[in-house]
């Protein structure tokens, strides 16, 4: 199939601004000829129709013999050892591709999973990054100088990664013991009510991955939909201006036909608009962080592996909403 013919596979009617056919055709470019092969492979199965096989065997490359996933999978860490983090991203690209709980990657990303949650003031909590990462090269806020200073950074991890890992144990339900998801939605759904800091962004996103599980029983889920329903008016960008810093993306936490496209609907459409005009004249999307000099050559592989992983997902997000070309 031609990368032209239907790029809007899966999506809805078209409304609004959309992204050009050059656009298109220069973020194509981009991605076959300087991402990774992962997101290459990402791109090739979504918009041409490429057997999901060569994206499980790409991932795959990022997998350890304990089942967990590593190698620099998100960009950011470069620790070759498995990391909540890098397992938690692998997960997510298997759930966007339907694969199934019986296979070996599903599984064994799960099983190690559970077995990296800890007991911290009386939460079970997955820590992004196991001690040692702290050897390789890696962005600020990853950092592990003091034993404590990733979980203060990350609230304890309660909520970010607490509550999409809940969605995603709630999703592989056959995977996980009943009473670890009872658990970790319990108190998912507490944390979430208790308040989140307008500027911890991650934060919301977790929350808002949570609310959208549909698998995630009503009593955990329903009460923070609501909550969520009225806070994030508040907290989303409603200007372009906003849009240029860090800030909660409407595209990132509002899927499509979910419980919050209605009272995002004005954020959503500037979203759109901020993304199509932020494409770079190479094709590709840029990260809008830096390590701040930390590790400037390894910055620089990071960030070009960024622009492979943050164009593909525009274009997928894009492609959700009808806002890519016929």
């Amino acid at each position: 199939m031609d990368h032209n013919a239907e790029p809007t596979t899966g999506a809805g009617p078209v409304i609004g601004e959309v992204l050009s056919a050059d656009g298109f055709a220069r973020a194509a470019g981009f991605l076959r000829e300087r991402a990774r092969p992962l997101e290459r492979a990402r791109f090739e199965h979504r918009f041409a129709g490429a057997p999901v096989d060569r994206v499980l065997a790409e991932l795959d490359a990022f997998r350890n013999d304990d089942g967990g996933f590593g190698r620099a999978l998100e960009p950011d860490c470069r620790s070759p050892l498995s990391s909540v983090l890098a397992t938690w991203t692998a997960v997510q690209i298997l759930d966007e591709l339907d694969v199934p709980d019986t296979h070996p990657l599903v599984a064994g990303a799960v099983d190690w999973l559970l077995d990296q949650s800890v007991e911290r003031d009386g939460r079970l909590v997955w820590p992004f990054l196991p001690p040692d990462a702290q050897q390789a090269p890696h962005a600020p806020w990853w950092d592990q100088g003091d034993p404590d200073k990733l979980a203060t950074t990350f609230g304890g991890f309660v909520v970010n990664p607490g509550a999409t890992l809940t969605a995603m144990l709630w999703l592989r339900a056959s995977l996980v013991p009943a009473a670890i998801r009872e658990r970790a939605a319990e108190q998912s759904r507490d944390a979430i009510l208790a308040g989140l800091s307008a500027q911890a962004v991650n934060d919301w996103v977790s929350a808002t991955h949570f609310a959208e599980c549909e698998d995630v029983p009503g009593r955990f889920r329903a009460p923070v939909v609501e909550a969520l329903s009225r806070w994030l008016p508040e907290v989303v960008p409603g200007s372009l201006a906003e849009l240029e810093g860090y800030a909660v993306d409407a595209l990132e936490i509002c899927r499509p036909g979910g419980p919050f496209e209605e009272v995002l609907r004005d954020q959503l459409d500037l979203a759109v608009r901020h993304t199509i005009a932020g494409q770079d004249r190479d094709g590709s999307w840029a990260p809008t962080w830096s390590w701040f000099g930390a590790h400037p050559e390894h910055w620089a592989i990071a960030e070009r592996e960024w622009r492979g992983v943050l164009t593909y997902g525009r274009l997928a997000q894009l492609a959700n909403r009808g806002r890519l070309p016929v």
